[in-house]
């Protein structure tokens, strides 16, 4: 874990190393107006937790997301009740300007509380009811979705009609911010 100390802020800053390795070293990043300092820590490494689902949450509305938003961890993975369910292990999501309306309460459709945010997702499919498969999806499928809510997890719940075939050539990051605004353009050109 890279752990940052900005003398501005004063707070910690904790990014996730890729390297599992154990490392000690210490740098200097140039940002635009000050510089970040940041040590590697020795730590120890990653263990598997795919039977963990975290995710971020809000029991109310709130204006900044530091004041309503928690990540919670639970170790069981939503199951599959429905005919129409598909089950996804989340890539990526996004947290957009409609994740921020949604949280502040001025979504225009109304939301149910407790609620975690994620308009758009990029996953693979783990598990999915009977009526997915004669659809075209089957397990291990890269997809993309329009979710509105649910995507800030590490696994969500989505109706197999809101599913579209995700390309595996293009970086899942990168797919997760295309997903609405393609669809704004797209309505845009042809409403």
């Amino acid at each position: 874990v890279i752990r940052g100390r900005d003398k501005n802020l004063g707070k910690g800053i904790g990014i996730r190393s890729r390297s599992r390795s154990r490392s000690r070293a210490i740098g200097r990043v140039q940002s635009k107006s000050r510089a970040t300092r940041f040590e590697v820590r020795d730590v120890e490494p990653e263990c598997s937790d795919d039977n963990i689902n975290k995710f971020v949450q809000f029991k109310e509305f709130g204006m900044l997301a530091t004041e309503c938003c928690r990540v919670i961890a639970i170790d069981e993975i939503p199951e599959i009740t429905e005919k129409w369910m598909v089950l996804i292990k989340v890539k990526a999501s996004t947290v957009s300007l409609n994740d921020c309306y949604i949280r502040r309460g001025i979504w225009h459709n109304k939301v149910k509380l407790p609620c975690t945010p994620g308009f758009d997702v990029i996953g693979t499919i783990v598990g999915m009811g009977d009526d997915v498969e004669a659809a075209g999806f089957d397990y291990g499928d890269a997809v993309a979705a329009c979710c509105q809510t649910g995507g800030n997890s590490r696994y969500c719940i989505l109706h197999y009609k809101d599913l579209t075939p995700a390309p595996g050539n293009v970086d899942s990051a990168q797919a997760a911010c295309i997903i609405s605004t393609y669809m704004t353009a797209y309505q845009a050109l042809h409403r």
